[in-house]
């Protein structure tokens, strides 16, 4: 076997590793169709209404020093394993509606009890078309524990306004998802099997 042909091989091998460890979307909830949420919190109570382009949220603005921090989602049963690691990323699907001046969308998970909450800003988000926004999971706007995912599950899925927020949200959500790029260690057994064949090629 040539030089030149074992190169190429190996250059074949690492295109296949790469390939196979694109990441995969999940949706984690899906709002169209008129789907009403499992819950509302604080603020929420009351204030959504499920349409057939998504969840409908309006949450009133407040003064100072009260907060209207409140949210709703649903119970979800999302398995992430492999465990999401760097690379991966969370991404919600929105519109603006009348009346929102809150700067801050806020999309939650739960995992075993450990919060991981993203911050995402509306100035990306329009009134006229739904837009779908993206955060590297690493990026928390809060999390409760040692933020990693331990791939036991994703068990419930939200969105929110910030904590101690009084600024009023209006926003439509199609739909909140997870795009999962493998552990490093699954991609390196990837790459040690590419290489494999072409050992056996040689």
């Amino acid at each position: 076997m040539s030089i030149r042909t074992s190169i190429a091989s190996v250059a074949a091998a690492t295109a296949f590793a790469v390939t196979a460890s694109a990441g995969a979307q999940v949706i984690a909830v899906d709002y169209t169709g008129s789907v009403a949420p499992d819950f509302e919190f604080d603020a929420f109570g009351g204030n959504t209404t499920p349409g057939p382009d998504g969840l409908t949220a309006i949450i009133p603005g407040v003064d100072a020093p009260a907060s209207n921090f409140g949210g709703t989602g649903t119970n979800v049963s999302l398995d992430a394993n492999p465990v999401p690691a760097a690379g991966s990323t969370i991404n919600v699907t929105a519109k603006l509606e009348d009346g929102n001046v809150g700067d801050t969308l806020v999309v939650a998970f739960i995992e075993d009890g450990e919060v991981f909450s993203y911050g995402f800003a509306t100035a990306d988000l329009n009134g006229s078309t739904f837009t779908t926004l993206s955060l590297p999971i690493e990026s928390f706007f809060f999390n409760s524990g040692d933020g990693a995912f331990s791939g036991t599950g994703i068990t419930e899925a939200s969105f929110q306004t910030p904590f101690g927020g009084t600024d009023a949200l209006a926003v439509t959500v199609a739909n909140i998802s997870l795009t999962a790029i493998p552990e490093p260690a699954s991609l390196g057994l990837l790459s040690v099997a590419g290489l494999g064949l072409v050992r056996r090629r040689r």
